[in-house]
């Protein structure tokens, strides 16, 4: 698979079953080179990754819906949440994507002149990471969505898992073997978007 197919074939996918093609112990240490190799802003390397499986998979998904009823209470959307979340939750785990800020904290230190772009550069870094997670994930057959339910479950997450209060939840991804594939989505030529100045 070229790098490119490996592109084509990352999509949004939220029919997933509990497996992996592989055994999570490649994907563990497949998620900490790609770790290693996702570039960072003052090569600060603060991108932190948390993989859950099995009971602490179960147990993410239940704090996701617990927070969406104490936002929005027992309700139509609730019904509606509760189906997204159950459909989620079938899959074979979750990937957890953290900012550690004390890392953050000291670039600000460290360069004052800036500071003001730290953050900016540290989402960034993210982005990248969270790209490369999920071509690798689509690389090895696996399918994967990206959620944002980080204010909802952000501190009864860090304490159910004991994990540095610093670090800061930015987005889950559940993965696994696709139960299906996804209708094809349309797409604006790339040459329509793309200029080259000479």
């Amino acid at each position: 698979m070229t790098y490119l197919d490996a592109l084509r074939s990352r999509r949004s996918n939220y029919d997933l079953t509990n497996k992996t093609s592989i055994p999570i112990s490649e994907l563990e240490d497949l998620l900490a080179q790609t770790l290693e190799l996702s570039p960072t802003g003052f090569n600060s390397q603060s991108s932190r990754i948390v993989v859950l499986v099995e009971q602490k998979h179960q147990m993410f998904w239940n704090l996701v819906l617990a927070g969406i009823k104490k936002e929005i209470g027992d309700t139509p959307s609730f019904a509606k949440s509760q189906d997204k979340i159950a459909n989620l939750r079938r899959s074979a785990g979750t990937i957890l994507f953290y900012e550690d800020e004390s890392v953050n904290d000291g670039l600000k230190e460290k360069f004052p002149l800036y500071a003001h772009n730290i953050g900016l550069w540290s989402e960034q870094s993210q982005g990248m990471l969270q790209m490369s997670v999920w071509t690798l994930l689509a690389n090895y057959g696996m399918g994967a969505s990206l959620q944002h339910y980080s204010e909802l479950v952000a501190t009864p997450l860090t304490q159910a898992l004991g994990l540095n209060p610093k670090w800061r939840l930015i987005g889950q991804m559940p993965f696994g073997v696709p139960a299906s594939i996804p209708q094809p989505k349309s797409k604006i030529p790339g040459r329509n978007r793309l200029v080259i100045a000479k």
